[in-house]
C-alpha cells in the first residue's frame, strides 16, 4: 500500500519526491482521496493551515494499517502496530465534495470524526490481519457545508454511533432524542462540526461563543449561521418523571421563540441547548462526553 501512495503521488503533474515526514502516509491518502489536481493543491495548502491537534489525528490515524506486524516507513515512529485502523467510508466522495474551496474544513470534519471514533474504539495491539472498523459518513458525503452546520441552529447535533464491534456510522439526531439514545445504551459521541468554520459566524461572534464554551464544554470553533428555520422539530424528550409533560411544553415554547430570533441568535440557542443537555447527562446518566 505504501509503495502505491508514493507512485501515485509521483504521478501528480508537477509533483516532487513522496513526503518522508511522519504525515507523509496521512497526506498522501487524502491527495490520493482529492483525485484530482486543483483538490490536491488546494488540500496541500490547507494542510498547514490546520490546527495543530488535527493534524495530529489524521496523521496518528491514517497511518494505522489495522495488519499485524505492519507499521509504515513513512509515517510515525509506531513501536508497536495498534488498532483499530479507521477505514471512514465514504471519505473520498465527502472530501471531493467540498474541496476546493473548503477543503481546510473538511479536514477538519474528518479529524473529528477520526478524533471520536477512536473515543468509541480505544487502542489495543493488533493481533490479527483484519483490525478494523469501518465509519460510514453517508449522511455527510453530498452536503454542502452550510448544510452540514445548519443542523445545530436548527436544535439538532450530528452523532457517531457504534453501531457494532466493526462498524460505526454517522447520524443526525435532535438534542433531545441523543437524551433517549443514552438511555436505551447506545454508544454514541456528539461530533463537535461547529469548530470546523471559523469563518461561519464571524470572528466577534466565535470570540463570544468561545468564552462561554470555556465553562463547560472542550469546544471551539464555529457554525454556519445561515438557516431558515429555528429548532422546531417540534419533538422533546418525555421524562419518565411526573413533570414530563410540563419539561414538553416549555421545550415547545422555546423553540416557537428561537424560531423568530435571527440566525446567529438561533445558532448560539441551539449551542446553548446542546451544552445543557450534555452537562444534563454528565451529571445524571453519563451522558455523551464534550
Amino acid at each position: 500500500m505504501e509503495e502505491h501512495l508514493a507512485q501515485s503521488w509521483s504521478e501528480r503533474p508537477g509533483a516532487g519526491p513522496p513526503p518522508d515526514s511522519e504525515d507523509a502516509v496521512a497526506l498522501m491518502r487524502l491527495c490520493l482521496q482529492a483525485q484530482v489536481p486543483d483538490k490536491q493543491a488546494a488540500l496541500l495548502s490547507a494542510w498547514s493551515d490546520l490546527r495543530a491537534a488535527d493534524r495530529h489525528v489524521l496523521t496518528e490515524e491514517m497511518s494505522r494499517s489495522g495488519i499485524v506486524g505492519q507499521i509504515f516507513t513513512r509515517g510515525p515512529a509506531f513501536k508497536q502496530v495498534f488498532g483499530p485502523a479507521f477505514l471512514v467510508y465514504y471519505s473520498p466522495a465527502f472530501l471531493r465534495n467540498l474541496a476546493p474551496k473548503q477543503v481546510r474544513e473538511a479536514l477538519a470534519i474528518l479529524a473529528e470524526v477520526y478524533r471520536r471514533a477512536r473515543e468509541l474504539w480505544p487502542l489495543r495491539p493488533t493481533t490479527t490481519n483484519d483490525h478494523s472498523v469501518t465509519i460510514r459518513i453517508d449522511q455527510l458525503k453530498e452536503l454542502k457545508l452550510e448544510t452540514i452546520l445548519e443542523a445545530f441552529a436548527s436544535g439538532h447535533s450530528w452523532l457517531l454511533c457504534r453501531k457494532n464491534d466493526k462498524e460505526g456510522l454517522v447520524e443526525n439526531h435532535t438534542v433531545d432524542q441523543m437524551q433517549q439514545l443514552v438511555l436505551e445504551g447506545a454508544q454514541t459521541k456528539a461530533l463537535k462540526l461547529w469548530r470546523c468554520s471559523a469563518k461561519a459566524l464571524g470572528k466577534d461572534h466565535l470570540t463570544r461563543r468561545n468564552h462561554r464554551v470555556k465553562g463547560g464544554g472542550a469546544c471551539s470553533g464555529a457554525s454556519d449561521s445561515s438557516s431558515k428555520t429555528g429548532p422546531s422539530d417540534g419533538k422533546s424528550f418525555t421524562s419518565k418523571t411526573s413533570g414530563a409533560h410540563t419539561e414538553k411544553s416549555e421545550s415547545n415554547q422555546q423553540q416557537e421563540a428561537a424560531a423568530d430570533m435571527d440566525p446567529s441568535r438561533r445558532v448560539s440557542w441551539s449551542l446553548e441547548k446542546l451544552e445543557a443537555a450534555l452537562t444534563r447527562g454528565r451529571q445524571g446518566l453519563g451522558f455523551l462526553d464534550a
